[in-house]
This record gives structure tokens, sequence and C-alpha cells, in this order.
């Protein structure tokens, strides 16, 4: 399986392919036998997986937060609640929130296409990209490859990229190659969960406003939703004495975990993969999200629409599908009914997953710093035991 696939699979496989684990699994805390603190204890006890951890949130406040294990193996720093934490393919949600306000505010529309977007490339690009729309991108349906020969030499040469000064235009070269890749199909027939496709749709973004997408996203998201730890890339782990001064991500190689602390996806791809945070800042960012789509209060302040609009498969895509960021699963029983939304995210260093309630207005959150498949069965684990602390209203949970 491709890194570029990775994602999304990962989402379906937790939140469709192990629904069984979900209602199956042991005992449930309802009944007593086993709580979110044992179960994190238990999960960083495993040699793959240094830390992890996890909030619950509910109704607009956290309801618990507890996290476990260590900064970076060979180091007995512990991991607090201020550690930030690599979100990956959780970023893609951000840029669609973000592409949200830029249809409030009149600079695009969920219609407009790439040859409007870039009309200078609409003669050197594949013809099918430029009736592709910032919808179908959002969407992963505009046809451009998840994976494949072609999508990986434009990711190799999106890294050269790294150090121009000049993200603007570093991100517009990155889209000039990636519309010259021929396409999986023609856009809206197929799914194809792909980061280039965000990488573009960020594009239109900083070509409709004149402003590179990192700065779109500190001045109309973090900033307004008080995610003060928010940032692009690695969180910054310091040097020499000060490390490690956040989590670090791991990898295996040669079969033992090894700290990465410095590596990352092209800083490009930024809108579809790079975003980390806090885990209460990254509450801040879902609950925005949740409340929009129930009818309460926001602080963007969007119409309910715009964050229905966010959580709206295609028509053609079925009920349980793909949105604008999202995956959306409709009549959750593990939520007790009604809309779930969920996405994981890996650069294979990192892994996380954010499911949320959109009746419930409950939040989950797992982060871990490893990438390995000890992390993604962990992840499952958390978030079974989660679900049950918030439909139980667990009374150990501290408000």
């Amino acid at each position: 399986m491709s890194i570029m696939q990775s994602s999304f699979r990962m989402m379906k496989r937790i939140g469709v392919g192990l629904l069984v684990s979900f209602v199956c699994s042991s005992q449930c805390l309802a009944d007593g036998a086993v709580s979110l603190a044992d179960r994190l204890g238990e999960a960083v006890n495993d040699p793959m997986i240094p830390a992890m951890s996890v909030l619950l949130f509910r109704d607009g406040a956290v309801v618990e937060q507890l996290e476990a294990g260590v900064r970076s193996v060979g180091s007995d720093a512990p991991v607090t609640p201020d550690d930030r934490w690599h979100l990956a393919s959780c970023t893609k949600a951000m840029t669609a929130l973000l592409a949200a306000v830029s249809v409030a505010r009149g600079e695009i529309a969920w219609e407009t296409t790439v040859g409007e977007s870039f009309p200078e490339l609409v003669e050197t690009m594949e013809a099918s990209y430029a009736g592709a729309t910032l919808r179908d991108l959002l969407t992963h349906r505009a046809g451009v490859p998840g994976s494949g020969v072609h999508m990986g030499m434009v990711w190799m040469m999106m890294r050269g990229l790294d150090a121009e000064e000049d993200r603007l235009g570093a991100r517009y070269q990155s889209v000039r190659m990636a519309l010259g890749i021929p396409p999986v199909g023609a856009r809206g027939e197929k799914f194809e969960y792909t980061n280039l496709g965000y990488v573009v749709a960020g594009a239109m973004l900083e070509r409709a406003t004149g402003v590179v997408w990192e700065s779109l996203m500190q001045e109309r998201i973090f900033g307004p939703l008080g995610m003060a730890s928010a940032g692009f890339g690695p969180p910054p782990a310091g040097e020499g004495g000060d490390y490690p001064a956040n989590a670090v991500g791991h990898q295996v190689m040669s079969g033992r975990l090894v700290a990465m602390s410095k590596a990352d996806n092209p800083l490009v791809s930024g809108p579809g993969t790079n975003v980390h945070a806090t885990m209460r800042d990254w509450a801040k960012f879902v609950w925005e999200i949740v409340a929009g789509a129930s009818g309460g209060e926001t602080v963007l302040g969007l119409d309910q629409a715009l964050y229905i609009d966010l959580l709206t498969p295609p028509e053609n895509a079925g009920d349980d599908a793909y949105a604008l960021g999202w995956g959306v699963f409709t009549d959750d029983r593990d939520w007790g009914g009604g809309r779930s939304i969920q996405h994981a995210g890996s650069n294979t260093m990192w892994y996380c997953v954010a499911e949320a309630s959109i009746e419930q207005r409950c939040i989950v959150l797992v982060a871990c710093n490893s990438g390995t498949e000890q992390a993604h069965r962990a992840t499952i684990e958390l978030l079974r035991v989660a679900r049950k602390v918030l439909m139980a209203g667990d009374e150990s949970a501290e408000p």
C-alpha cells in the first residue's frame, strides 16, 4: 500500500472493517472491567509505542485528557498535556474549513474549476483536470492519482522544493507538475484518496487570495480558534541539552524503533499533510465543525449550511463515504445513532485519529508518536474505550 493512500484506508478500517471489535471486544468500560487509563498504560508498554495521548470532549468542554509514555526512545522525558502531535492527513479537514471560509467571503466557490484558477496552465495540464472543481478536489474525486510511478516522481520533486523561500511559488511549481500526471479517471468518476489533490486545492485558495496557505491557516483558522500551538511540519523537539522538548515521531528501521525528530512530508504538501498541535487545540478545531453542523454557536460564524457542506459526500458516493476532509458514517450505533465523522493521519512516523458524533456532540482524539502497526491497533482500542466513556457518562471522568 502506498503512503499516499494509507490514511483513508486506515480510517475505513477503523470506522467500518473493525466495527465488530468495538461491539464484541472483551469487557466494556460500562461493566467496570477496564478504564481508559488502564488501556493507555497497556498501550505504551509496547516497545513500538513510545507515547500516546487521548482526549475526550463533549458540548464544548474537555471531559478528560490522558497521556502516557516518553517523548523519544532512549529518553525518560514524559509526554505532557502541552506536547504537540503531528496530525498528518487530519490536516485535510482544516484545509476544507479554510476553503469554506473563502467561499463565505466570496473569494472562491465550491464549483470553481482548476482551469478557472489557473487559466495559464490549461493548455499544458491533462485535459480532464481543467474542469475539476474545488469540491471535486476536497472529496478526492478530481481524478488526481494517489499512488503510482508518476505521483511518486512528483512527490520526490516536491521534496526538492523544501529549500525554496518562496513557498507560494514552490507550491505553484508543484501544482504545475501534479496537473501533468495522467488522471486515474474522469472527474467525479471514482474516489481516489490523494494528497496531491489537496495541494492543488490549497494552491487554488492561494490564487484566490494572493496569500500563502500557511498564512491563511494562521490568520483564518488557528488565530480565531485560539490554536496557539498549531504549526507546520514536525513539532519542534529542541536541540542539544533541550532535546526532547516535545514528543518526537518514530519509524522502524532494521527492526528497531528510531526517533525521527525532523523528518516529514514535503513542505509544499502542507494542505493535505503537515499541521501539528496540542490535543486541546486540535479539539478546538474539531469542535468548530461539530458545533457548526449541529446548529450550535461557532467561533468562525459561518452559516450552518457551510458546515453541513463539509460533511456532505457527493450524491453518488452513498451514505458512508468521504465528504470534504472527513469520512462520514450514518446511523452509527456506537455513538447512539446519527452521523459520525472520522479521519486518520500518518506520515509513517506519527499516527492519529479524530472521531466525533454530530448528534451526541462528542469528540474523541487519539495520537501516537509512532507510525507502527502496533500504534494503529492501540488507537483502535483506545477509540473503543473512549466512546464508552462518553456514551456512559463515566463518573470517573474529570470535568
